[in-house]
C-alpha cells in the first residue's frame, strides 16, 4: 500500500490494476470498481458449485438431471417428442446440463437406462423419429450396427452403392485414380469417393474383409485448453491483447478466445 494525501494506493484482486481507496476503508477495499467485485463473486460461486458437482455422486446428479431434462416434452404412450433446443439442421433435440451440450436421445438413455458404454452410439431402432426421447424406442449399438440399420430402410447418404461396389472403389483408389476419375463408374458423386477414402463412409468395408473398428478420423484441429492456459488467455485479454492474436499463441479457433472473453466457456476460471 502506498499512502498519499486523497488516500491508499492498492491493486485490485481482480484486473491487478491499481487504484486509489479512501483511508477508512484501507482495510476491507479489494476492488477498484463494482464491476470487478461483481465479476469475482461470480466466478468464485461458480468455481464453488462445480467443486460440489465434481463431488456428487452419480445418482444425484442423474436425478438433477433428470428433473430438468423432463421440462421439456409429454410422456405419452408412442414417442415423447423434444420440444426444447435444436441445434442442428436434422431434427434432433439438444439439451443443455450443468454447461455440457447433450443429444437429448443420449440424455434420455442415460437418464432411464444407465451408461452408455464407451464407443458405442444410442440409434433410434423402433420408431426412426430423430425428435423422439423415449427411452423404450432406442438402444444402443455400434456405428456398424447404425449404418446397418440406415441401409436397410432406404436411408443416408450410402444406399446408392453396396458392399461389393465399395471394395471396387477401394481397390481403384490405390491405384491413385482420383476421385473425379472414379465417381462416373459408379454413378456417384466425387465427394462421396472422397468420402470413402478418408473413412467418413463405408469405412467398416475392406477390400478383402470386413473392418470391425473404426479407423480414427481427425475430426477437431484445435487441442483442448487447461485451466493454466485459460488464465494465461484472461490474462491477455484483461492486457488488451486481440483474440486473433492470442488464438494463434494458444492454436485455438478466434470463436474459443471470444466464447473466454464474454464468459461463455471457462467462467469458472479467474486470473
Amino acid at each position: 500500500m502506498v499512502k498519499c494525501n486523497w488516500g491508499v494506493k492498492k491493486e485490485c484482486e481482480k484486473c491487478n490494476e491499481e487504484y486509489y481507496c479512501r483511508n477508512d476503508k484501507k482495510d476491507i477495499s479489494r476492488f477498484c470498481s463494482r464491476k470487478c467485485l461483481t465479476s469475482f463473486i461470480a466466478s468464485d460461486k461458480q468455481k464453488k458449485i462445480h467443486d460440489v458437482w465434481k463431488n456428487e455422486s452419480r445418482e444425484k446428479a442423474i436425478e438433477a438431471m433428470r428433473l430438468s431434462f423432463e421440462k421439456f416434452f409429454e410422456k405419452t404412450d408412442g414417442c415423447w417428442e423434444w420440444t426444447g433446443y435444436k441445434k442442428s439442421k436434422l431434427p434432433y433435440g439438444n439439451f443443455t446440463f450443468r454447461g455440457k451440450d447433450l443429444i437429448a436421445s443420449r440424455a434420455s438413455y442415460e437418464i432411464y437406462k444407465g451408461p452408455i458404454p464407451d464407443g458405442l452410439i444410442v440409434m433410434h431402432t423402433y420408431c426412426d423419429n430423430p425428435s423422439c426421447v423415449n427411452p423404450s424406442h432406442l438402444k444402443v449399438g455400434t456405428y456398424l450396427d447404425n449404418q446397418r440399420d440406415k441401409m436397410s430402410k432406404g436411408r443416408g447418404k450410402v444406399e446408392k452403392l453396396n458392399e461389393e461396389q465399395v471394395r471396387e472403389i477401394k481397390k481403384l483408389l490405390i491405384t491413385k485414380k482420383s476421385d473425379r476419375q472414379i465417381a462416373p463408374l459408379f454413378n456417384v458423386s466425387a465427394s462421396t469417393i472422397g468420402k470413402i477414402k478418408n473413412n467418413k463412409l463405408w469405412w467398416w468395408v475392406g477390400i478383402d474383409s470386413e473392418i470391425t473398428e473404426r479407423p480414427q478420423v481427425k475430426k477437431n484441429r484445435y487441442p483442448s485448453l487447461n485451466e493454466k492456459q485459460v488464465k494465461e488467455i484472461k490474462t491477455k485479454l484483461e492486457s488488451g491483447y486481440f483474440p486473433t492474436q492470442i488464438s494463434k499463441e494458444f492454436n485455438v479457433s478466434r470463436k474459443t478466445i471470444y466464447s473466454i472473453k464474454h464468459g461463455k466457456t471457462w467462467s469458472w476460471v479467474s486470473i
